[in-house]
């Protein structure tokens, strides 16, 4: 059924920026120039880490703003009741995280060609393990 979805991707390339962008800020870094788009984006940080460069395939950007969001939202609103609406928006923002990066995977990803494949992969599969 995957497979004959059509794929969100310039959402996903917009959280993978994003990532990028925010792991840059949360290092020291500055953003400099962010670009998505469907087809592929770029971000240019002042500064730049092996972290930084592989958050995307291991850090689930939609999954933490889910959560920060309902936390928010319980705090201010008491949304105590919404919580198996909750747990359905975390599942389903982990399942995009997860189908969508084994997708981009799938082709040549210059952030793992620049850290080595096998580091790359190994930074990943603990990121999203862990």
């Amino acid at each position: 059924m995957y497979l004959l979805l059509p794929k969100p991707m310039l959402i996903y390339v917009f959280g993978h920026e994003l990532t990028h962008a925010l792991w840059a800020l949360l290092f020291g870094g500055k953003v400099k120039r962010f670009k998505a788009t469907s087809k592929g984006g770029h971000v240019v940080t002042s500064k730049s880490n092996f972290l930084i460069v592989l958050a995307p395939y291991f850090f689930p950007l939609y999954v933490v703003l889910t959560v920060l969001g309902f936390a928010l939202g319980h705090l201010l609103f008491g949304w105590q009741r919404y919580l198996p609406w909750f747990h359905l928006l975390i599942g389903a923002a982990y399942a995009f995280h997860l189908t969508l990066t084994w997708h981009i995977l799938q082709t040549r990803q210059s952030d793992l060609s620049s850290q080595g494949y096998l580091f790359s992969a190994v930074i990943i599969f603990l990121g999203n393990i862990g």
